[in-house]
Parts: C-alpha cells; sequence; structure tokens
C-alpha cells in the first residue's frame, strides 16, 4: 500500500503550514484589498529632478500609479509635495520611456489640489493585471523656487530675483531692510549683509515684480518663507528693485570671497587662513 508524504507530516507542522497561508492571505488582504498607506512619494524615469513618472511606497516598495481619473489637481499635490512648484503638463508615462506593463496597486486618485500630500487623496487600492497598456501616471514640474542676485560685482551682490511657478521676477525694495537680506545672504551661502539698499549699478530690470512688502524676521530659510503681499499682487513703483551686497561666499569649503576695500577677493583657505579666522 502506498501513502502520500502528507499523511506522515506531525498536526504540529500541518498546524504552522495553515497559520502560514492565513498570514499570506491576510497580508494581501490589508495591502491590496484594504486601504495601502502611501509613505512616500518620488518621480522616476527621467533626468531633471521635477519630472517623470509617479512612485509611491506602499510596505517598503515602490509601486505605480494608474493614469485613470489623473488629472493636474492630482499632479498638483505631487509637486507640492516634492517642493517642485506647480504642474505645466501630465504627459503619458511613455515620454519617460514607461511604456511597459506591469501590475499597479494605486488607482483613481482624486485630489482636489490643496492637499499636502498625496496620501490625503482618495484613491482606489487595488491589484490591477494591467493599467490600460501600462498608462501610468506622470508630471511635469515647474521646479522649486529659486533666488538669485544679478548684475552685481560678485556672486553675492545685485538685484534680487526669485523663481517661483517656472517664472523668474523681481522684489520690490518697499519694507526692504536688513532682515530681509540677511535672509537671502544664508541662502545663497554668503556671509552676512554688507549693505540692503538698491543700487544703481544693479540696473533696472523688465521682469514682473513677483513680491512686495517682505517681513522677514531674519531666521527664515528663504526669502518666499517671510510674509509678504503675495505672489504677483503688488502695487510696487516701477524701477523700484530690492537690492542686496553680501559680504562673502563660502565655496565648496576651499576658498571664500571677502570683501576689502570694496575690492572683492578670493582668498583660499589652505594657504594662510583659516575657515574659522575667515569667518
Amino acid at each position: 500500500m502506498e501513502y502520500s508524504s502528507f499523511a506522515f507530516q506531525h498536526p504540529a507542522s500541518i498546524m504552522l503550514m495553515k497559520t502560514a497561508c492565513l498570514l499570506q492571505v491576510l497580508s494581501v488582504v490589508v495591502i491590496y484589498s484594504g486601504y495601502a498607506y502611501i509613505a512616500r512619494v518620488r518621480l522616476t524615469g527621467s533626468k531633471a529632478p521635477c519630472a517623470g513618472v509617479v512612485q509611491v511606497k506602499i510596505m517598503r516598495k515602490w509601486e505605480r500609479v494608474c493614469d485613470s481619473h489623473w488629472d493636474l489637481q492630482d499632479a498638483a499635490v505631487v509637486c507640492q509635495e516634492l517642493g517642485c512648484g506647480v504642474p505645466y503638463s501630465v504627459p503619458p508615462a511613455s515620454a519617460f520611456g514607461a511604456a511597459i506593463i506591469d501590475a499597479v496597486v494605486i488607482t483613481d486618485v482624486q485630489c482636489r489640489g490643496d492637499e499636502d500630500s498625496l496620501r490625503q487623496c482618495p484613491y482606489s487600492t487595488r491589484i490591477q493585471s494591467f493599467c490600460y497598456d501600462g498608462r501610468f501616471a506622470a508630471v511635469n514640474c515647474t521646479g522649486p523656487d529659486e533666488v538669485r542676485l544679478v548684475n552685481g560685482t560678485s556672486i553675492c551682490s545685485g538685484r534680487v530675483e526669485v523663481k517661483h511657478n517656472g517664472v523668474w521676477g523681481t522684489v520690490c525694495d518697499d519694507s526692504w531692510d536688513l532682515k530681509d537680506a540677511s535672509v537671502v545672504c544664508r541662502q545663497l551661502s554668503c556671509i552676512s549683509v554688507q549693505e540692503h539698499e538698491y543700487n544703481p549699478t544693479f540696473g533696472k530690470s523688465s521682469l514682473p515684480v513677483l513680491m512686495s512688502n517682505v517681513q522677514c524676521t531674519g531666521d527664515e530659510a528663504a526669502p518666499w518663507e517671510c510674509p509678504q503681499q503675495g505672489w504677483e499682487h503688488n502695487t510696487c513703483p516701477t524701477g523700484r528693485d530690492a537690492g542686496v551686497t553680501c559680504t562673502g561666499k563660502i565655496c565648496n569649503g576651499n576658498a571664500i570671497n571677502i570683501s576689502l576695500f570694496k575690492k572683492w577677493k578670493e582668498l583660499k583657505v589652505e594657504d594662510t587662513y583659516l575657515m574659522q579666522d575667515a569667518k
């Protein structure tokens, strides 16, 4: 008489096998049939940091998002969450080389557009063996806000310009003071403020005025964190652009640009100066 190998397994081992199978089933139910918690969001498939195919991290695994109902409101939340400004298009994933067919977990995203994170938006969590022939969610964002100094005598002086939602513009000098200027200097890794009043040599800009009535405390990491009148909402007179001259800049920890008698000179730290002495 022949017996199957299963007939001689110990009852305890059979119970362990059944328990393991049950846990596997429960894990699938929790992840895919219930609410899948989105831990992180990223964009992939592009050299630009603020463009690409949307991926979400769920249970230590990165998953794609199906583009069913995907629109600019959904994309706006992703751009905001990643510090990438606002979306200017929602291209097909194939634009980033993602035209493969793959299983997805997140689909039917329905954001209002003002959420802080994609996890706050309503969405469905279910396994799909395909996503409309590889139609995954993707986005092109304008990029993060930036600040720069132009037309100055060094990299640490000039007319203050900021980029917001992909557009460069100027800052009005109404209420512009030492605290506002210090925030700009610090963000650009310049040491401190030497002058915060506008210098005519910086020239006049033809760019739109994006910020006015800036009221920094001096502790902010960037000028757009300061209270202001509102982006592009201003009554700034023409030609009143904010400017700043900072005392120097630390360049990769190797050299410092300092102002001596209003002339800029680069000093190499390894020659005769220590970093703390230069500061």
